[in-house]
């Protein structure tokens, strides 16, 4: 982890350049009118995504009046429901972070822009994450700050004792966004609609906001974190850091709150444009979509076997079923296989918490899954896919691709599938039960990088 210290200072121009911002109306590709601030400057396009409840100019007016220097050119937007993005009546379906950020990508299409850099800022960051990830061709980099990787109980009662507006928020707080929305009894009802959206997506996600995503992000990607920030802890920072392919080291702002970059404006956006300025020069000679990770591919199989190990005695199962508190080594070492024990279940346990796959709570010293992990790895889970992975990638596939080499050379495999299932019935009932768990996990993909806002009827084949 990088402490912020020796940042250069190529934003501390901009304040020679201040001049207004313009704005404009730009139409979704769902007919959405949104309200769009572009900053001043006409240098590389950086798209910033707003936080919740918050708007282009709240969130984002240093980085729109210049803040990044002459190199770069800043666009935002106010989110759909929210500042002058309304109507329509903000609402928060489980899906609204996708939504947010295709929403973002319109805007910069619509503003002729098809590659771009990307910051994101508390939910703001969330979306970043998903428009990253979905559409790797156009983000060239992305920042993001205050940005949960996802949801816990601690989460919700944290938003839950924030509902009532006016008894626990700030009065510069509430009174600065009742002016945006047009008084308290509105920023109140925003207010429970967001907090409604949270819990939902709690029970009925896992908490799991963009925990697949961050995988797939192929960008160079920078994550700062706030000492001080109350709202978002360190875990999640260092969860992305860990967990993006190409996340640069994790830079801490000691004195940095939630609202890190607007606290400390001219030391976050010096920051952040060495980085994207360098990021930016760098991507002039790698192809659209960014170059791939060398060390995770090669590296990968270690991970996956982990994974794999994990699975087949039990692991994931043993900690769900200890309840949300989490398991104990000596807990899950109860419940799994015999042949998982002492220091080889701790040292498994080590490697699915580099992985992201379960978490440590070091005040108990136990450990619980991610709600991905929650979701599709644990047999009672609504995505259950595991047997697709113990079944078939690690029992069939990995044996097969060992044979890769001497395929390449001679040109033919000495054993194909149709002589193998022939020969091995129990194999091909094994491959065929794989499949069929398997295809939850298609489908789920699918929902993910597909809009299916106007389908009626989906037909599985």
């Amino acid at each position: 982890m990088l402490s912020l210290g020796g940042a250069g200072r190529r934003a501390l121009g901009a304040a020679a350049m201040r001049r207004s911002v313009s704005t404009r109306r730009v139409t979704t590709r769902d007919g959405v009118g949104l309200h769009v601030v572009e900053g001043v400057g006409d240098g590389r396009a950086v798209l910033c995504l707003p936080g919740a409840l918050g708007t282009a100019m709240t969130d984002f007016r240093p980085t729109l009046e210049g803040a990044l220097g002459s190199g770069f050119q800043a666009v935002s937007f106010d989110p759909r429901g929210y500042g002058e993005s309304r109507p329509p009546q903000r609402d928060f379906p489980l899906d609204f972070y996708v939504r947010d950020a295709l929403d973002g990508a319109d805007v910069m299409s619509a503003l002729g822009h098809e590659r771009y850099s990307v910051m994101g800022w508390s939910d703001g960051a969330i979306a970043a994450i998903h428009l990253a990830a979905r559409l790797p061709e156009r983000v060239e980099s992305l920042v993001v700050w205050g940005g949960n990787a996802y949801i816990t109980a601690a989460d919700i009662e944290a938003w839950e004792g924030l509902r009532d507006v006016r008894a626990t928020w700030s009065k510069r707080m509430r009174e600065s966004l009742a002016a945006v929305y047009g008084g308290e009894n509105e920023l109140q009802a925003l207010n429970d609609r967001f907090t409604d959206g949270m819990v939902r997506l709690f029970k009925e996600r896992a908490g799991d906001v963009c925990l697949g995503e961050v995988h797939q992000v192929r960008c160079p990607t920078l994550v700062v974190h706030g000492a001080k920030d109350a709202m978002v802890g360190p875990e999640h920072a260092r969860y992305l850091c860990a967990n993006i392919p190409r996340a640069a080291p994790l830079v801490e702002m000691p004195e940095g709150k939630h609202n890190l970059h607007l606290r400390y404006a001219t030391e976050f956006h010096a920051l952040a444009a060495d980085f994207l300025g360098a990021e930016a020069d760098a991507s002039d000679t790698v192809p659209a979509g960014g170059a791939p990770d060398i060390n995770s591919i090669a590296y990968g199989f270690m991970g996956s076997k982990a994974l794999f190990t994990a699975l087949s005695v039990g692991v994931f199962d043993a900690i769900a079923e200890a309840g949300p508190g989490g398991s104990s080594v000596e807990e899950i070492e109860a419940a799994v296989t015999p042949r998982a024990a002492g220091e080889r279940l701790r040292t498994l346990l080590t490697a699915c918490t580099a992985l992201g796959l379960v978490r440590h709570v070091e005040a108990s010293d136990k450990y619980v899954n991610a709600p991905s992990t929650a979701r599709e790895l644990v047999k009672k889970g609504k995505h259950y896919w595991g047997d697709y992975l113990t079944l078939q990638v690690s029992k069939q596939f990995y044996n097969r691709m060992a044979e890769l080499d001497e395929i390449m050379a001679s040109g033919s495999a000495a054993y194909g599938y149709n002589q193998w299932f022939a020969d091995d019935p129990e194999a091909a009932a094994q491959y065929t039960k794989a499949q069929h768990n398997g295809s939850l996990a298609t489908a789920a993909s699918l929902l993910r990088k597909l809009d299916l806002s106007g389908v009626r009827e989906f037909l599985d084949v």
